[in-house]
């Protein structure tokens, strides 16, 4: 949880973060990240409440459950 956090943090903070990340997941759809980041940016600048902020966790939090996924079948064929 606090890896996506960090993650998410980075985000918001540099551009570049977002060009990294869809390299490492190429399945995000990064109209939708960008937009969410600069939802979640000026949400923060304006004090409202966090919902670009929170959908931007859920979206990383998943993308870090499905790469998970993908690499347990790989794990149980080698134990085999």
């Amino acid at each position: 949880m606090h890896a996506i956090e960090r993650q998410r943090e980075k985000l918001l903070a540099n551009d570049a973060a977002l060009t990294e990340l869809l390299q490492r997941h190429p399945e995000l759809n990064a109209q939708q990240l960008r937009t969410l980041i600069r939802n979640a940016r000026k949400e923060q600048a304006e004090n409202k409440p966090p919902k670009a902020y929170r959908e931007i966790f859920q979206i990383l939090k998943q993308s870090r459950s499905r790469s998970s996924e993908e690499k347990e079948p790989e794990e149980q064929e080698d134990d085999e």
